[in-house]
């Protein structure tokens, strides 16, 4: 399935913040949520994570 970038997206990070509220993360994450449209028609949550290290 392909995303369909074209129709745009939204961001979710409200709704990512309330279900990650309480979790435990053992590093520095930076997480994003989007709400896209595949080119199929379907919506789907579509995440990115990017982990962060200090030297």
């Amino acid at each position: 399935m392909k995303i369909d970038w074209g129709r745009g997206y939204n961001s979710l990070d409200k709704e990512l913040r309330q279900i990650t509220r309480d979790a435990e993360t053992g590093g520095h994450l930076a997480d994003k949520l989007f709400r896209v449209w595949m080119r199929n028609g379907f919506i789907w949550p579509y995440m990115t994570s990017l982990s962060l290290m200090r030297r």
